[in-house]
């Protein structure tokens, strides 16, 4: 059974024991929220993209509402993102009530990231952590909205799978097979809004065996079948097109894996330069004091194994244009951390093997957060993956962090260790956030509406890879984006050669203008068309994506008279 809560279970505690310890990481938690809930709010309603796929997103949706097909081969209309269709499904149905705009579906992210923080408190009640420990820790995975590229709030994915397979975690930490079936079943809804959070699902299905293998049986029919039979309909209705947008697409791409170890560690090392370190430091104590394994293996191996990888990613030359220490505090958590849970891990598998009932939640949430930990390795390494990856991770490490926090809060002396490290890390996220970076301004939004009123002057339809939804708003048909583009031209993928198709029309004049961006599209451009007008000055930022790649529309090209 859990522990109960130690803020509540006792009330003859000393109020300072209680109470005490909340005290800074409140006010720096109030502190970081004063600085974050403006900046959500500012960008709610901007109508233009805040990074540069929102609007081809919303193009998602409004096929879905509009019973066009999304999974099929590359077309001049549409190419689809190598993504599932929860999000751009769960955004239609509300913009089949409300209207498909920006603002919705950056509403539905942001509800979505509430949902997310909230289930950390509610995982760690399960765990038998403190309240005011979980609600701290929540704000601290709050906190790395920044280093995850500002995308908590953004027309994407991210934010409603992560909340989706947080509640996962908080049912699995339950008893019972109700529990476990329920945790099937959000993982599947997650899995069917990002797929690749289905890594959470071994370490899940791990923990529950370790309580009960019917249980655990239980959990992963609850998961497997939905996304067995969601993925067999998706695949049919498709003619097999799915999955190769979803698989082979992006097999397709090159994996770069030593700028994906160099670029994590720096990243995790600036959003978590408090959490990641100590909780290195908790894992190797408890399982040099929990298991039976020599002290070489349950702690020196892994601290001596992080202090390697530590100081070589942080002065192998060139150094990072980072704080060394948070580098190698990062690197010393991704050895340290990892092999210190394996070992946890093992250990309680064999004290379940002796017919013992190991500390099976704890085995689940290690096993998330390194399972966090490496798919966000790979997707980084990935060519062409973002920043954004990292916020699975950034979730499962405050859930983590806060779990051996909590263990070491009953007692006065662990309880201001924690205290302390909760204020440290949410002042040092404090620190880092620049709102200026990421509102947009005035000058942004009238940028935007001169290029929504120059589309508007032309006759035809307007082709703009860049920004997919803005001629929807001169009252034109969406158009496809540059980026799905991209994902097909690598000459080893399966439709590379069906982007044929819009070069075509590209060649034979079809739109009546084309907006081309900060970066090339299709080669048949200048060939087949002309500049007509340069949109920006040499210098002015204005309507640039305060996120992600920087590519927005930048000059408006149309037809030569001669392909008339």
């Amino acid at each position: 059974m859990p522990q109960s809560d130690p803020a509540s279970a006792d009330p003859d505690r000393s109020p300072l024991l209680r109470w005490g310890p909340a005290v800074l990481p409140g006010l720096a938690a109030i502190a970081l929220l004063a600085g974050l809930v403006p900046v959500w709010a500012a960008r709610l309603t901007y109508p233009f993209d805040l990074e540069w796929m929102e609007g081809g997103i919303l193009v998602h949706a409004w096929r879905i509402l509009s019973l066009e097909p999304v999974y099929a081969p590359p077309s001049p209309e549409f190419v689809p993102f190598v993504y599932p269709p929860g999000y751009a499904a769960t955004l239609a149905a509300l913009g089949s009530l409300f209207g498909l705009s920006l603002w919705l579906g950056r509403a539905l992210s942001l509800l979505a990231l509430v949902a997310a923080a909230a289930s950390v408190p509610a995982a760690l009640q399960r765990l038998g952590g403190p309240r005011w420990l979980g609600l701290a820790a929540s704000v601290t995975f709050l906190g790395t909205y920044p280093q995850s590229g500002a995308f908590y709030d953004l027309v994407r994915p991210d934010t409603l799978a992560i909340a989706l397979a947080g509640w996962s975690v908080v049912a699995a930490l339950g008893t019972g097979r109700r529990a476990a079936v329920i945790a099937g079943l959000l993982l599947a809804a997650a899995v069917a809004t990002k797929h690749n959070l289905g890594a959470f699902a071994a370490p899940i299905a791990f923990g529950i065996a370790l309580r009960s293998g019917r249980d655990a049986g239980a959990f992963v029919a609850a998961f497997v079948l939905p996304v067995v039979l969601g993925t067999t309909w998706l695949q049919l209705s498709s003619d097999g097109a799915f999955l190769t947008y979803l698989l082979e697409v992006p097999l397709s791409h090159p994996v770069r894996w030593e700028k994906g170890l160099n670029d994590t560690v720096r990243e995790w090392g600036m959003a978590l330069p408090v959490m990641l370190p100590l909780g290195a430091v908790g894992l190797v104590y408890r399982a040099a004091r929990t298991s039976g394994l020599p002290p070489w293996l349950t702690a020196g191996v892994p601290v001596w194994a992080g202090m390697g990888l530590g100081w070589w990613l942080t002065y192998a030359p060139p150094p990072p244009p980072v704080w060394t220490s948070t580098t190698g505090g990062a690197a010393f958590a991704l050895a340290a951390g990892a092999l210190a849970a394996a070992v946890w891990a093992a250990d309680c598998l064999r004290t379940r093997l002796r017919g013992e009932l190991p500390e099976w939640r704890e085995v689940l949430v290690a096993g998330v957060v390194v399972s966090a930990a490496v798919l966000a390795l790979w997707m980084r390494a990935h060519h062409g993956g973002f920043v954004n990856v990292h916020a699975p991770l950034y979730w499962s490490a405050a859930l983590g962090g806060a779990l051996l926090l909590s263990r070491a809060s009953a007692s006065l002396p662990g309880a201001a260790l924690a205290s302390v490290v909760l204020t440290a890390q949410l002042g040092w996220s404090a620190w880092r956030l620049h709102p200026e970076r990421l509102v947009p301004t005035d000058a942004d939004r009238e940028a935007g509406w001169r290029l929504v009123e120059r589309m508007r002057e032309l006759d035809g339809p307007v082709l703009s890879p860049f920004a997919s939804w803005m001629p929807v708003l001169a009252g034109k048909s969406p158009s496809l984006h540059a980026m799905a583009v991209w994902d097909c031209n690598h000459r080893d993928g399966p439709f590379f050669h069906d982007l044929w198709n819009i070069e075509k029309e590209i060649r034979a004049g079809r739109w009546a203008g084309l907006l081309v961006g900060t970066q090339p599209f299709m080669r048949a451009v200048g060939n087949h068309y002309r500049l007509e007008e340069d949109l920006f000055e040499d210098g002015d930022d204005a309507l640039m994506p305060k996120t992600g790649w920087r590519a927005r529309p930048e000059a408006l090209w149309v037809p030569r008279e001669s392909e008339w």
